[in-house]
This record gives C-alpha cells, structure tokens and sequence, in this order.
C-alpha cells in the first residue's frame, strides 16, 4: 500500500452474552474521521493478518492477533521469556517488564531452522521484538475494542515524519478498563515512543515502553491439598477483596543502533534498563483442603518493591566473499545487571470459607519487613562465524566465555553464587536438493530461572541461573507455496520445584525431549494455513523424585500441544473469508507430588480441544473500503484450569466473542 493510503482500524470484541457497545460509534467515528480529512494516510493495523504474514507455526504475534504453537512465555516447554533471552531488533535486551504492545510491532519465536543466523543462540530459543519502523509516511491508527466479558480498550498509533529520509518518530497510545473470566478488573495505560533517526543503512532508534497499571483487582489463586482439582467456579463472580488492588508499573528504556563502517564491517548493538515497580501488591490464595471446596483464605500484602535490569550488547561483523559464498566473522560483547526486590511481605489468615462463596474482610494494618535484595551481574564475550554457500548450506559456530555473580540478602544474611562458564554453539544446514534442507546443532548456555511463584514461602525470589544445553535437529521441505518443517531436540535444565518447606528451590534435573512440526503458507490461490504440533517427553529426575516430593513428569507439561490456524477465501458476497482454528492439549501434571490414592501417580488436568470460528468480508461505504472481521473463540464454551505452579490453579478462559471494523482512507 502506498504512502498516501492506509487504513483506520476499529475494533470491537465481547463475550457471547454482551452487546459489543462501541463498535457502531468506533465506526461512525472513524468514517467521520476519512470524510473530514480526506488527505490524511491512516495506518493499516487491524489487516496485520498473522496467519498471511507467518513464515512458521512457531510463533508469531502482530498486535492483538497470535499464530503458532509456540509464544514469548512457553518454547518447547520451557520460558524463554524467563530464561532471559529476549532481542529487541536483533539486540540483547534482558527483559525484566512487560513490553507495551504500542512500542513493539511484531514478535517471532526463533526456534531451531530460524535462529540458524542468531550468534550466541540460547537453549530455550530466542523472543525476537521488532520496534516500530517509521519512515516517510504520515500514518495514524485508531483502535477500539469491547473484550471479553465487557472490558474496552482505546488504542492511537501515530508515525510521523518529520526530516525526510532522516528522522520520524512512531507513537502509540492505550488505555483498557479490561475484566477477566473470574471477575478481577484492571484498568491500565501503556505508551510507546520509537523515534527513529536514520542516513543511508546507518540507524538510531531510542525505544520506549510503558505499561502503567493504576488499578488491578487481584485475582485470587486456587490451590488444593491433595490428589483433587478444585471445583469450578461461577464465571464472573470476583472472590476476591474489594480493597486488595496491585498498582504497578512496568517500564522498557533503552536504544538500538546499527552502522556500517566501510564496506566490510558493520557495528549494531544497544542498550536498556527494564524495570518493575511493584506500587502496591497483593497475592489472595484459597487453600481448598477438600474436594467439596472447604478452603482456607489466606491474603499476603507486600511492600514497596523496586526491580529492574541495566543491559547492553555490542556486536562487531565482518563481512567476506562475494556471490555465492559469504563469511561473516563476529564479535560480541554483553553485560546485565539485575536487582530485585521481594519479600518483606504481611500475611493475613482469614479463617476457612467454602470455595464460590464471598467472604469480604475489612482490611488489615498491614505491617512491613525490610525487603529482601538479589543482585547479580553478567558479563559475556563472544566470538563466532556465519558462513554460507549459496545453494549448498550455512554454518554457525560460536564460543562464549560469560562471568556470572550473584548475592542474596535476606535480613542479615547474605548467600553468593558464581560461576564463569565456557559456551559453545554449532550449527550446520546443508541442503540436498533446492527443495530440502537438513539442520543439526549444539548450544549451551547460562539461563535465568526466574522467580519463585506466589504459592511459595519465597515468593518473588529471584533464583539462581543454571546451565542449559540443547541438541536438535530437523529437515525442512518447501512444497509450492508452502514450507514443511521437522524437528527433534533435548533440552536439559535444573529442575525447580517446591521442597518439604513450600520454598521454590533447585530440587532435581529437567529433560524435554521432543518432536516438533510445521506447515504454513498457502494452498491453492484461496486457502492460508499455519499448522503445528509438539510432541514432548518431559521427565524429571534427581533429589525430588528419590526424596518423594516430585513424580517424574514437570508441574504443568503437556505431552502433546498443537494448534491450527487457517483461512478460506470464497467468492461470496465478493470476498467473504472464513477462519477457523483449533488448539489441543493432552492432560496436565497438576501437582509436583504423586498421591497413593491416584495409585503412586501425579495429580493431572484433563485434555482439553477447544476450537474458533470467524470470518472476514471487504465492502465499501460511500466509496470508502472497509472490511469486518468476526471471531468467537472456544466456541463450545470449553471449562478448565490453568495450572500456574503445582497444586496452584486459575480458571481459563470461556467462550468470547470479537468484532474488528476497519476502514481504509
């Protein structure tokens, strides 16, 4: 689409059972918007189709929509998020906040053939954030939307050019009063600002995110003792305390930049502070203690917790060959510095009440401790080569030399760990035949492990780093206008879990081993398909399991995950372009323990398939195009639990409804 034409979005969505309020003034508006000034080019947000734009069933997130098996928080089931390996346009970024959706414009998972090209790959794949580009087009985009069970959002972007072919900036602006399945509402803003200075190939992008959240109920976590779900619970009905509201905020600032330097090398690299402002906090847990729903309520509030993440990469390539075969020589040097806050908490006993029922407290005096205090600090080197020969293949090998410290403050007492690790990666593709690719590869690495969860008697702790490795390998056919990928790899991590004294410790070893596979593209002229599958065999084994605290399957693992996506277009009503998608995942190890009432097994959430239908249409008003897009996600209003931590329970969401309108001027 050219410069002086794109489109304004107007979204809306709801539940089933509610009337999606804004859509027709959204509508009106932004119709309004295009005849008042016809001049104006109106950016093109709500057509981000992730299924069209997807080159894997990996992972890919535009905006508001998600295609894939995979996601920023789970890869071949672990966290990368966690793990710490975040990039922000291809630069190192130790990512601590949430990253408002108005700063980033896409998000990849790398995994196995698409982290080929990555130097210092990591074990659990790579999050790859792409910030907003603006260039010379003045663009604008207005999005409203009604959510599930009758939240709203109002989200303006804006990229403005102000030097031509030098400097223009991205903005964008939301603010969302949103309510989740079990009633909890949250009221929030979130801000990005990409300016972008550029001259030629050289760049300069300051990015910054926030995400302020200036109200948010609590939603209360279920958590049974013993081999037993917990009863569900009347969708919509808040349990929890009226007065227990979390306000925090969540901030990501920091640049990227990259420059040649002659005609050989080239210099990229960055720098960010990602921080977490914990203004008030508090964590509701109902301990169901038997199967009826008889359950303890319990509150803990915490005090005011300050953490964040200082991070910076630099990176120096150099490049050789020409044609057909390339060398790429790299030099790469990283550091973080990490301080989190936790603890210091107050806890509150509430006495029993039956699970569904309300039970409003008055609030306590809350009585607060010194907080606790990790700090850690990372410094890595890095050399590497890329090679490639056109036709034939691509390799990518690496070592790392990374020096790691940290220290735990706890009142008087301080713990320290360090380690100072050598890392390897190598990788190789070579491609038989101009059709078919095969790719094999090694990486170790030095992963975060992430925090303690609210369930535990240290929860918020900042844990330790552990080292991690990965072997995989797969083949990758390309059939006409769609790409076949196979995969198999083994992952093996420390395994962290609750010990006899509900602290989340190191407590054995992790092994993922696993087969992933991948369809996307198009068939035929009309159909565009994404389709995935992962295949695990997790296994834990160590202390835990020979000590009785762990079976052999890890807290909240699937075996098998899978997820199509797919678009159709007809010929009716000139264009009409049905969606469909479908999500499964086999049962769920619920509970660390094994019970000898579920014969020496673990506790598991059942399977569970649920399944979406929508449809896009293009018409015109008063010569205006415009199309409609209608969505209703688990259509057979499918009940679950999500597992957070063993034995730790939130329920998932029902069936919801969403409408996006969009016109383009």
């Amino acid at each position: 689409m050219g410069e002086a034409s794109a489109p304004v979005s107007i979204n809306a969505s709801s539940h089933l059972k509610r009337r999606p309020r804004l859509l027709v003034t959204t509508g009106v508006a932004g119709l309004l918007l295009g005849w008042l000034q016809p001049g104006l080019a109106l950016a093109q947000r709500a057509e981000g189709n992730a299924i069209a734009q997807a080159d894997d069933a990996f992972g890919t997130m535009i905006d508001k929509e998600v295609v894939g098996i995979y996601s920023d928080v789970d890869v071949r089931g672990f966290n990368p998020q966690r793990a710490g390996n975040a990039r922000m346009d291809d630069v190192y970024f130790d990512q601590l906040a949430t990253v408002a959706p108005r700063a980033k414009a896409k998000t990849v998972v790398r995994v196995g053939f698409t982290a080929l090209d990555y130097p210092m790959p990591a074990p659990t794949g790579i999050i790859a954030y792409s910030s907003h580009h603006a260039g010379n087009a003045f663009e604008l985009a207005l999005d409203a939307v009604t959510q599930q069970y009758g939240s709203v959002v109002l989200d303006f972007d804006m990229k403005m050019p102000v030097i031509r072919d030098r400097f223009a900036v991205s903005f964008g602006l939301a603010h969302g009063w949103s309510t989740e399945v079990d009633g909890a509402k949250r009221a929030a803003y979130a801000i990005g600002l990409v300016p972008r200075l550029w001259r030629g190939q050289a760049e300069f992008k300051p990015v910054f995110s926030a995400s302020i959240q200036r109200y948010a109920a609590v939603r209360p976590t279920i958590f049974t003792i013993g081999p037993f779900l917990p009863p569900q619970t009347e969708p919509g009905k808040y349990l929890g305390q009226d007065w227990a509201v979390n306000r925090a905020d969540n901030y990501n600032t920091g640049f990227v930049a990259r420059a040649p330097i002659g005609e050989r090398l080239e210099l990229r690299g960055g720098a960010f502070q990602s921080r977490l402002l914990r203004k008030e906090n508090f964590s509701e847990t109902f301990i169901v203690q038997r199967p009826d729903g008889l359950a303890r309520h319990r509150l803990i509030a915490d005090p005011r917790q300050d953490s964040y993440a200082n991070s910076w990469e630099g990176v120096l390539l150099y490049h050789l060959g020409d044609g057909s075969l390339g060398h790429t020589l790299i030099a790469t040097a990283r550091g973080r510095h990490r301080h989190i806050e936790s603890g210091g908490s107050s806890r509150f006993e509430f006495g029993e009440v039956k699970l569904g029922d309300l039970d409003p407290e008055p609030i306590p005096t809350f009585s607060f401790s010194q907080v606790d205090v990790a700090s850690l600090k990372q410094t890595s080197y890095a050399l590497g080569y890329l090679g490639r020969l056109r036709g034939v293949g691509r390799v990518n090998l690496g070592v790392t030399r990374s020096v790691y410290a940290s220290t735990f403050r706890k009142g008087v007492s301080l713990s320290r760990s360090s380690a100072e690790p050598w890392l390897y990666n190598a990788s190789l593709m070579v491609q038989p035949s101009r059709r078919v690719a095969l790719y094999a590869g090694f990486v170790s690495g030095l992963e975060e492990s992430g925090s303690a969860p609210e369930t535990a008697a240290n929860r918020f702790e900042q844990l330790t780093a552990t080292r991690t490795s990965q072997i995989d390998g797969g083949v990758q056919v390309a059939l006409g206008r769609m790409r076949l990928v196979a995969s198999v790899f083994q992952i093996e991590k420390p395994y962290f879990s609750f010990n006899a004294q509900n602290l989340y410790v190191e407590v054995g070893d992790l092994r993922h081993r696993g087969v992933e596979v991948s369809a996307a593209g198009n068939i035929g002229a009309r159909l565009n398909l994404v389709a995935g599958a992962v295949l695990l065999q997790p296994a834990v084994s160590g202390q835990a399991v020979v000590a009785g605290l762990s079976g052999t399957r890890p807290v909240g693992t699937p075996k098998l995950h899978a997820r199509i996506d797919a678009s159709y277009r007809t010929d009716l009503l000139g264009g009409l372009t049905l969606t469909a998608g479908m999500l499964h995942d086999s049962k769920r190890p619920a509970s660390a323990a094994t019970y000898d009432t579920l014969g020496g097994r673990q506790l598991f959430t059942p399977s569970s398939t649920t399944f979406d239908l929508g449809a896009r249409q293009a018409f015109t008003i008063r010569g205006t195009p415009v199309s409609l897009r209608v969505l209703v996600n688990n259509i057979f209003d499918k009940r679950g639990w999500r597992v957070l931590a063993a034995n730790s329970f939130q329920a998932d969401d029902i069936r919801r409804l969403n409408i996006y309108l969009t016109a383009d001027f």
